[in-house]
């Protein structure tokens, strides 16, 4: 069983959630929804959850009339983050008119490599950039490539919108699509780069966090092809390159179903360098429930806590 979730980390949270209900990726630094999202999730399971009612309404608030969410209450223009908002709103069990209209802009958002000229010219070019342009996931802006991570946060907030009874053609072609450039892009060692598995035909390095994140993305997939990939997270783990490497690590690995060695307990009352993003993830790492997609169903259905 997961260790207990660690309360010096719960109480770094809950002591730097902003006045907004939000969380910045540093304590006194404005709300984004990356930082927030990862509070709402690892809180969600803890006897605050009722703290998070006003960060709902802050959440809500950052939907553009395109039905894209913005990054934080400044920035005018959707991204990646959509993949967020979506899946908060499966969580919470909220299937409403906004709701409907960020999933149709997560389906009608691609990869620059998806247009017709990128896609007809890469028939006639050598694939040396570590990617098949075929197999297109989302960017991190509106018209610029794929990248792992966004393409990861879109699949299982497209996995979890299925899992609530919703369903379409486009969603499920999309989540193949999405997966297949996952498995596309692993690099030769097992694990995952940020973005192509190599570059000029010099095969890239794969990293932890990013290894963990595709992970996440891709479970359901067949664990003969996963194999080599959760051996390469567990020697990342044993590694232990970073604390935000190790923690996404052994997040991936749990919902995998791969027994980790138990942590030491967390004596220091905060992460290192004061990182939002990393406590939070820390925590989730301990308890994964609610990155864990083979369960989703219920929670999507009912919604829970958070």
């Amino acid at each position: 069983m997961p260790a207990a979730l660690p309360a010096t980390r719960v109480d770094f949270l809950l002591a730097n959630q902003n006045q907004d209900g939000g969380w910045g990726y540093f304590p006194g630094r404005s709300s984004w929804i990356e930082p927030t999202f990862y509070a709402m999730l690892a809180l969600g399971q803890t006897e605050h959850h009722k703290r998070l009612d006003k960060t709902w309404e802050l959440i809500r608030s950052w939907q553009l009339p395109d039905g894209g969410c913005r990054p934080n209450g400044e920035v005018r223009q959707a991204n990646w983050c959509t993949a967020l908002w979506v899946t908060l709103h499966c969580v919470r069990g909220v299937f409403d008119a906004p709701f409907e209209a960020g999933l149709q802009w997560l389906i009608d958002a691609r990869g620059a490599e998806a247009s017709l000229f990128r896609r007809t010219v890469s028939l006639f070019q050598k694939q040396e950039d570590g990617y098949n342009a075929s197999h297109y996931g989302w960017s991190w802006f509106p018209g610029s490539n794929s990248w792992v991570e966004p393409t990861v946060h879109t699949v299982i907030a497209m996995k979890r919108v299925l899992a609530a009874g919703h369903s379409g053609k486009d969603l499920q072609d999309r989540i193949a699509l999405g997966q297949s450039m996952l498995s596309d892009r692993r690099c030769v060692d097992g694990g995952w780069n940020y973005g192509s598995k190599a570059a000029l035909d010099i095969a890239l390095p794969s990293y932890p966090e990013t290894t963990g994140v595709a992970l996440l993305g891709l479970q359901g997939t067949d664990r003969r092809f996963l194999q080599k990939s959760l051996n390469r997270a567990r020697a990342m783990w044993d590694e232990g390159q970073s604390p935000m490497g190790r923690a996404w690590i052994e997040l991936a690995l749990r919902v995998h179903g791969t027994s980790v060695p138990e942590a030491a307990p967390e004596e220091a009352p905060e992460p290192p360098g004061g990182d939002l993003v990393l406590a939070a993830v820390q925590l989730l790492a301990r308890q994964p429930g609610p990155l864990m997609l083979s369960n989703q169903g219920a929670q999507s259905s009912q919604g829970t806590k958070l």
